[in-house]
């Protein structure tokens, strides 16, 4: 955790400074990069806090980009804090900024993140038809993390049903992806 707590470090400074400087749009950006750390340190109220700030500064200065990424981040907080049907709909809110935006990558996490609310509301179908879907948006090779997250979502999907044989495919082709896709950028 050291390199996460000089990272955390650095974004703190820096989003004094932006403050101070009147910077709104850095601001914004640090105020979700940050987010992301306390939330990979498990600092979920933390992260929820800069993510709702971030949220709102990328709202004032118009960022539609910004604020699709953002939701994104905020629809995952909501899941990991037990809220499903919040995440939900920050997360279809957020889809439906990307499609204006033509994003394939962002449109894939949503889809993920989507299907993961799905998945704690019992609803494998729609779970199993968003994860399919994030898969055949994504280009073959971008993002080989994501395509790992879906393929380990179907593999959970699969061992609902009872086909084991299925979710060790997509369990061994996901950590295949992992293991192939570490060092890429994730969102």
């Amino acid at each position: 955790m050291g390199e996460l707590s000089i990272a955390l470090e650095y974004l703190e400074e820096s989003t004094r400074a932006r403050k101070l400087v009147g910077d709104r749009q850095g601001l914004a950006v640090c105020l979700n990069n940050l987010s992301r750390i306390q939330n990979h340190r498990g600092e979920l109220q933390a992260a929820l806090e800069a993510t709702e700030e971030a949220l709102a500064t990328f709202q004032d200065v118009g960022d539609r980009k910004g604020i699709a990424i953002t939701r994104c981040n905020l629809g995952e907080l909501l899941l990991l804090l037990g809220r499903p049907l919040d995440a939900r709909k920050m997360l279809e809110e957020c889809e439906r900024i990307d499609r204006e935006n033509e994003g394939a990558p962002l449109a894939c996490n949503i889809l993920c993140n989507l299907a993961r609310v799905e998945l704690v509301a019992c609803d494998d179908p729609a779970a199993e038809k968003l994860f399919q879907e994030c898969l055949s948006r994504l280009p073959a090779e971008q993002d080989q993390e994501l395509r790992a997250h879906a393929l380990a979502g179907l593999a959970e999907i699969f061992l609902n049903r009872g086909l084991e044989e299925a979710a060790e495919d997509a369990l061994r082709e996901a950590e295949e992806l992992s293991t192939k896709g570490a060092g890429q950028e994730n969102r």
